[in-house]
This record gives C-alpha cells, sequence and structure tokens, in this order.
C-alpha cells in the first residue's frame, strides 16, 4: 500500500519514466532494425521499423508535448483534445504496422516495390481504418474503438506470431521474441481496456499495464540487439 500511494503521490513523474524508458527503446530498436533492413532488404523489418518509429512518436506526443512540465498549453482543452487524438492515431498506426509486418507477403506481390514503406498504396487503408477510430472515439468521448481494434490486431498478430515460432523457431530465434511480446501486448491491451471502462483506471491495474508494456519493448530492444550483433 505504501507503495502505491507513493506512486499516486508522484504520479506525473512515474508517466514522465515511464515514457522516457519507452521512448529510449523506441529509438534503439528503430536505428537497430533500419540497420537489418539495408543489410537484408527484407521488406517486413521496414514494416516494423515503421511500429516503433510510430511508438515513439505517439509517447513523445502524450507524455511529453501532454506534459504540463514541458508545455504551458498542456491543460488547455483544446490542446489536450489534439493530443489524445494524435497519440491515439500513432498508437493505432504502430499497431496496425506490427500486424503488417508479418502480413505483408500476403498483401505485397514480390514484384512489386515502394519508395516509401510509410506511404504508399497497400498501408493508405490502414490510415483510413486509424484515422476512423480516432474519429469514432472522439465522437463517443471513450476509447472504446482503439481498444478494441488493438485488442483485435494483437489477437492476430500473437496467433500469427505463434504460428511462425512453431514452424521456424529452431532457425530463427528471433521470433521467440517476437511471440512472447506480442503475448505480453495482447494482455496489456486487454487489462487497459478493463482499467479504462470498468475500474475506472485503478492505479494497480494500470501499473500492471505499464510494467507489461515496457517489458514487451524491452524484449524486443533485447532480440533486435542480438539479432544486429550477428551482422
Amino acid at each position: 500500500m505504501e507503495i502505491l500511494q507513493l506512486i499516486v503521490q508522484n504520479r506525473e513523474l512515474m508517466k514522465l519514466i515511464y515514457a522516457l524508458i519507452i521512448t529510449l527503446i523506441c529509438i534503439v530498436i528503430t536505428f537497430k532494425s533500419d540497420r537489418i533492413y539495408r543489410l537484408s532488404s527484407y521488406r517486413g523489418i521496414r514494416y516494423f521499423r515503421n511500429a516503433f518509429f510510430f511508438y515513439g512518436i505517439a509517447f513523445v506526443i502524450r507524455y511529453f508535448a501532454g506534459s504540463g512540465l514541458f508545455n504551458p498549453l498542456a491543460n488547455v482543452m483544446e490542446c489536450h483534445i489534439l493530443v489524445k487524438m494524435f497519440f491515439e492515431f500513432f498508437l493505432v498506426m504502430a499497431g496496425f504496422f506490427l500486424l503488417y509486418s508479418l502480413l505483408w507477403k500476403k498483401i505485397e506481390s514480390y514484384r512489386e516495390t515502394y519508395a516509401s514503406s510509410l506511404l504508399n498504396m497497400k498501408v493508405l487503408l490502414f490510415y483510413l481504418m486509424a484515422v476512423l477510430i480516432v474519429s469514432l472515439d472522439y465522437l463517443w468521448n471513450s476509447y472504446i474503438f482503439m481498444f478494441t481494434s488493438q485488442i483485435l490486431v494483437f489477437a492476430l498478430t500473437f496467433a500469427i506470431s505463434l504460428v511462425n515460432y512453431h514452424e521456424r523457431g529452431k532457425n530463427r530465434k528471433f521470433l521467440k521474441f517476437y511471440c512472447f511480446s506480442m503475448f505480453l501486448a495482447l494482455v496489456a491491451w486487454m487489462l487497459n481496456a478493463l482499467a479504462a471502462m470498468w475500474l475506472n483506471w485503478n492505479i494497480a491495474v494500470v501499473m500492471t499495464v505499464y510494467l507489461l508494456n515496457i517489458l514487451m519493448f524491452l524484449i524486443f530492444w533485447i532480440g533486435i540487439v542480438r539479432v544486429t550483433k550477428r551482422n
């Protein structure tokens, strides 16, 4: 109980530490996965890299640009709404890019080439879906569409990564990290939805979500670092 009271008393500081850890991990993963892509030219890595690039942007917007410690306008209603919408957009798109990194072979042919993995006709649908989700949550003044979409996305990514691990896990050790991370992300999103919609943001549940998210990002970081050391 004393620990929870300490966390409650220093909630904003804890949020900033949490955001800083994840942002730094996202920066490392983005650069190291970009290096892997340049060495291998494997398209799935490009979309994987994009996911963590977007995660980094989302956390910077939510916890730094949206913090009164860094932005004097953060408490203004208009700024708060914009921060919420942009945070949700980049967070949702990051989840979509993770899913796309696993499905790209079923969507793109090897003959297709795109100069950009961030802006092309194939990923345009995901951008439109993210805008729709953000717009619906804004109109409903909730996060229900974000939670629903991301629970579905990570349930699917976990299922796909589990199949990939069983089929090719012996030869590609990174698949083990991917599979476990997707499981943690799925649990984190489910707990986050539970805390938001039924538990009134219970501090113990929220802190559990924070820890699961940090662990998920750390596992990806460890996996990427191991892969780059071999190249």
